[in-house]
């Protein structure tokens, strides 16, 4: 993120990888398949106990949240700026 500092060029690649891995989940990749099979798909709270990363959704959220932090911030180095001069 400090490398970029655009949180929506990184949201909008997220949901590009995310798209695409729904349209062809896993792949073939054997390495996930056995997990699957035992853990099934779920949607309660034990879902994520075993996830190597956050949900999708959330590392969104929490782009789209610094993304506004990041407007923020600027304008009030831009407002502080215009104090000084």
């Amino acid at each position: 993120m400090r490398l970029t500092r655009k949180p929506r060029a990184l949201a909008q690649a997220l949901e590009k990888l995310d798209g695409r891995a729904q349209r062809h989940p896993l792949l073939g990749n054997p390495a996930h398949q056995g997990s699957l099979v035992v853990l099934g798909p779920t949607n309660n709270i034990f879902s994520n106990l075993f996830a190597t990363h956050p949900a999708v959704r959330d590392r969104l959220e929490q782009l789209d949240l610094i993304g506004k932090d990041m407007i923020r911030r600027d304008n009030d180095s831009a407002i502080r700026a215009m104090n000084l001069n």
